[in-house]
């Protein structure tokens, strides 16, 4: 649907003088006139790319609309105040930036550019698209942007101002890939007023392009010309693949991604690769929460079922995939992935209601060479294909540590010449309480870790088949606390819940069970399961029930609940090893060859300075791998806490060898 682009071009400040004209006028000492400020002028353009993200070969040009204001002569510090509009389609807003150019006006000569400012209008189209109708007001972005020069930087400041408008009534955008939210936080504030209430799970898009420093060109190339021209490039580059990735996200239904990244592989002649992934969920405005906040599971009378059924999740009905009065989104999990696949996410941080178990670290690499590679479609999908392969070896190395889930998940790509390092990293563990709307949980108990033990009591299994006894044994222990009425309020004080008991129709309070604050650090298998024979558990130290680890690593952020014992402790461990210089694929099988001793390396070394340092546990765990013409260097950075689950780190003894003792004697 069309719409209009307001433009305001107010004033500029601090814009440098014009150089041709300050060599004309300047003396023998180097004194610059002060009319060398002959004129500026802004010209002001939208569109007239090719789009990347369209995979139908021999279209042309998107349709470019331009404009510029007036010369103003003889000023450092320019006011034009004009104003002008353009009549585009949403899917131009989403893939061209809006592109200011401020140049210097010369009669005699051509004109010099002063230096651009890019303006991104997908910010304005998400906060159009996912505007209330409570909430008036006019969506706009007004300020000083500063004219960036791509060779000599920050060259004053441009005051503008764009607005969006449409034509009609209706929004068009509320249905369009402008509405999703892109964030690379993990969880919501409880004082946004907004909620999680599904999580869908892992997305990612993939974009190939050319790269304008390694096409041909039969002219002389300058070095301002193509870097503006690399710089406009990777702008569209991020229009795309986040329009792709928003489309994707509203074919799953969510609106939102949680744990966003975006990066830029630069390849050299074999193009510009952009990436982005996240974690897909669904969002929504947290609903007032009724005064009464007791759930009856006994039979009712008819005033008190009337009371009570706000609170009730509502069943959904056998076959019925869609539980939105929009019918976007499907949750039913057998369409999109199978049940015994391990869902992969961003997310690094949960709310205290979810129950995690960390199994332990998963990583995987690979090593490509990229010399018979382009920006073609077919490409893409070769690209495309690497990431998919690390991805199912990842999720084989979480099944073998008994987990259901990979945390804390991380991408990363070294090039060196035609030689590339593909870098998967995340935390394998096992996910409880993850907000989803198939399983009939409610929309305003995510932020709320009072809400657990109801949620709980209400999914368990035996509960959902008629079956009582783990109510009827809560009730037995609770026998001897004092009855209470609905209307009670020490929920808020004590985390008690109000259930009624078989017998005499009377409401007792019982306490919701939640999980234990050293669960986190408890293993998902069985101690005498374990998947490696070398592995050495030690029961818990807080609770004694259950097994962990003598030493934890992960990339997610260490839990609030987890006893940890003073503060955390930066630690990075480095090792680097000598590599003979080679070209072509046989540089890529060097670099294959000599990975898993680096890594091996770089663990044993993170290890020993974990124990000197009398840490048990890493958390916000990094690696990377950086390949060189002779070297080869990899680093691990971490957050290094002590665990009072686990057990202390070894004392390090050092002793000398008999050699040394013979030559004492």
């Amino acid at each position: 649907m069309p719409s209009t682009v307001k433009v305001r071009v107010k004033g500029g400040r601090n814009l440098p003088a014009s150089s041709s004209h300050s060599n004309k006028f300047s003396s023998g000492v180097g004194l610059r006139s002060s009319s060398a400020h002959i004129g500026s002028y802004v010209l002001v353009t939208l569109g007239g790319h090719y789009n990347i993200a369209d995979e139908e070969e021999g279209k042309g040009k998107q349709k470019v609309h331009s404009t510029r204001t007036r010369i103003c002569r003889q000023s450092a510090c320019p006011i034009w105040d004009e104003d002008c509009r353009f009549e585009v389609d949403d899917k131009l807003l989403q893939d061209e930036p809006l592109i200011f150019r401020v140049c210097h006006s010369d009669a005699i000569g051509q004109d010099e550019l002063i230096g651009l400012v890019y303006i991104d209008l997908n910010p304005l189209l998400t906060q159009t698209a996912i505007r209330y109708d409570d909430e008036n007001g006019e969506s706009k972005i007004d300020g000083w942007f500063p004219v960036y020069d791509t060779l000599g930087g920050i060259k004053g400041e441009l005051n503008l101002s764009v607005k969006l408008n449409f034509i009609g009534d209706e929004n068009p955008f509320r249905d369009s890939s402008a509405g999703v939210q892109l964030l690379h936080i993990s969880t919501l504030d409880s004082a946004s007023g907004f909620a999680v209430t599904h999580v869908f799970g892992f997305v990612e898009e993939l974009i190939a392009a050319d790269d304008v420093e390694y096409k041909w060109s039969e002219n002389f190339r300058r070095a301002r010309v193509s870097h503006e021209s690399r710089q406009t490039l990777l702008y569209l580059l991020d229009a795309s693949v986040r329009r792709k990735m928003c489309k994707t996200v509203l074919e799953r239904g969510g609106n939102t991604v949680l744990g966003y990244h975006q990066s830029f592989d630069m390849e050299g002649d074999s193009g510009i690769v952009a990436r982005t992934y996240g974690t897909c969920v669904r969002i929504e405005r947290i609903q007032a929460r009724p005064q009464s906040m007791s759930i009856s599971l006994a039979p009712h009378t008819d005033s008190e079922r009337e009371d009570t059924r706000h609170l009730a999740p509502r069943p959904i009905p056998e076959g019925h995939n869609r539980v939105t009065s929009s019918n976007r989104f499907n949750l039913n999990p057998t369409e999109d992935q199978d049940d015994d696949e391990v869902e992969l996410l961003t997310m690094t941080d949960f709310n205290p209601r979810v129950r995690v178990r960390i199994g332990g670290l998963v990583t995987a690499r690979s090593i490509k060479y990229l010399g018979n590679l382009a920006s073609k479609l077919s490409d893409q999908e070769t690209r495309d294909s690497w990431w998919q392969e690390l991805r199912a070896e990842i999720r084989s190395h979480a099944k073998v540590l008994c987990c259901t889930h990979v945390i804390g998940y991380l991408e990363a790509v070294t090039i060196y010449d035609d030689t590339a390092i593909l870098s998967i990293t995340g935390t394998a563990c096992t996910i409880r309480g993850l907000p989803d709307l198939s399983l009939q949980r409610q929309t305003n108990t995510w932020q709320d870790s009072t809400w657990s033990g109801v949620d709980d009591i209400l999914n368990d299994e035996k509960a959902a088949r008629g079956g009582n006894e783990v109510l009827d044994s809560r009730y037995r222990r609770s026998s001897g606390i004092k009855n209470q009425t609905a209307d009670d309020s020490s929920m808020e004080k004590g985390g008690e819940i109000a259930l009624p008991p078989k017998e005499h129709g009377k409401r007792r309070l019982i306490r919701a069970r939640a999980a234990k604050p050293c669960s986190y650090a408890h293993v998902p298998y069985h101690h005498k399961l374990a998947p490696f024979q070398n592995m050495k558990l030690v029961p818990c130290l807080c609770c004694g029930k259950k097994w962990v680890p003598e030493c934890l690593l992960a990339t997610c952020e260490p839990p609030s609940r987890l006893p940890i014992r003073g503060s955390g402790v930066f630690v990075q461990a480095r090792v680097c090893r000598s590599r003979q210089p080679s070209t072509g694929e046989s540089d890529a099988l060097a670099v294959s060859e000599a990975l898993p001793f680096l890594e091996y390396d770089l663990a044993r070394q993170l290890m020993l300075k974990l124990k000197v340092l009398g840490r048990n546990a890493a958390f916000s765990l990094k690696s990377e791998v950086d390949v060189g013409r002779s070297l080869i260097v990899a680093t691990l950075t971490a957050t290094a806490v002590y665990c009072s689950a686990m057990p202390a780190p070894r004392v390090l003894e050092i002793s000398r060898t008999i050699a040394v003792q013979d030559e004492e004697a």
